[in-house]
């Protein structure tokens, strides 16, 4: 358990809840989001029946009745930013956000305006304020927040191709390469919000919708893009605490800039259709941080798998940490606490 001024903030993968979940299920996931003051999960459903699905590649509905079922697992927060909030336009999202106040679980990422999207949500325990921002790089058309219009909080990337003239001579018909950069603007903003609450709250919490699953990418394409190095950096100095991606629904690696940790993706946690996707990874990770006064103080993760009905279970061989040591490794993982959870640090950061 954690110390009386410790507290213990526990966070988990994409969650993608289509079906009702069993009794025993729930149970399980409750279990394993044990000691911890705050849970958040990142819900890249959209949980109603309200609203229309648009011209997309893939739009994600799931019942009303599953709200419930999250916040009997244990969740306190979800966040939106993601490119599912709005399949199913404003009225799903805006649905989505009145059921989960409706239970008492916090909505972050997404809302009624470009304002609302961005702001974070502010809590205080142990007589520290937290902040936790949810931002998305992943933008369907007519997904982002507007100055008077609903949606999910933007950080635009932009890509160009890139041509290695010796490559494609020796290769003719090879994949091109991609250029990806950070919009600016969206930057610029996405800083002054952290900035501006980074000076009210003692830590910052920021959770990312980026990166791209392996379904599209090439082989010689990287699992990190470089638009993510420069944003999760450029995070960390505008006084981010930690960072927590999502969204290639695969594990990617953590690794810690000026001694801040950038966990690039945790992978799923619930993916109950996981059996339609065989693309997607079943490792995951949970992600527990330990905050004692002004400082992070201590980074915990917690092997999960799915199982085939996509539900997550505690790993015993850790194959997600094995993962992550090939990825970084100067990642150094210790042996496993006494509950399962292993603490990581960064063995050398030139940073």
């Amino acid at each position: 358990m954690s110390g009386s001024d410790e507290v213990r903030i526990l966070v988990v993968g994409d969650f993608m809840i289509q079906k009702p979940a069993s009794g025993s299920d729930i149970d399980s996931v409750r279990t394993l989001l044990t000691d911890a003051d705050l849970r958040i999960g990142n819900m890249d459903t959209v949980l109603s029946l309200a609203g229309q699905s648009g011209e997309k590649f893939s739009s994600l509905r799931g019942f009303p009745e599953s709200i419930s079922e999250v916040k009997t697992m244990g969740f306190d927060v979800l966040t939106l930013a993601n490119n599912h909030a709005m399949d199913y336009g404003p009225d799903g999202l805006m649905d989505m956000i009145q059921g989960f106040t409706n239970v008492g679980m916090t909505p972050v990422g997404a809302g009624a305006n470009l304002d609302s999207a961005r702001r974070p949500f502010v809590f205080e325990l142990r007589s520290k304020k937290f902040a936790v921002f949810s931002f998305a790089c992943t933008l369907p058309p007519g997904s982002a927040a507007r100055e008077n219009s609903p949606g999910i909080a933007p950080i635009r990337v932009h890509q160009a191709m890139k041509v290695n003239t010796s490559l494609a001579a020796e290769q003719p018909g090879s994949s091109l390469g991609i250029e990806t950069w950070v919009d600016e603007d969206d930057l610029a903003a996405t800083i002054n919000a952290i900035e501006e609450f980074n000076h009210s709250v003692d830590h910052v919490i920021v959770v990312v919708h980026w990166g791209v699953p392996k379904l599209w990418r090439t082989p010689i394409d990287p699992q990190v893009q470089s638009y993510q190095y420069e944003l999760g950096h450029a995070l960390v100095d505008a006084g981010a605490d930690v960072i927590i991606g999502n969204h290639p629904h695969e594990v990617h690696a953590v690794e810690y800039y000026k001694g801040v940790p950038i966990a690039f993706s945790l992978g799923n946690f619930w993916i109950d259709t996981i059996a339609e996707r065989s693309w997607m990874a079943r490792e995951s990770i949970g992600v527990r941080l330990s905050f004692d006064g002004d400082r992070l103080t201590c980074v915990e993760l917690l092997p999960l798998m799915l199982t085939e009905q996509g539900i997550p279970e505690y790993d015993p061989n850790f194959e997600s940490l094995d993962i992550l040591r090939i990825q970084n490794p100067a990642l150094a993982i210790a042996q496993p606490s006494v509950d399962g959870w292993y603490r990581v640090t960064q063995s050398s950061d030139g940073n």
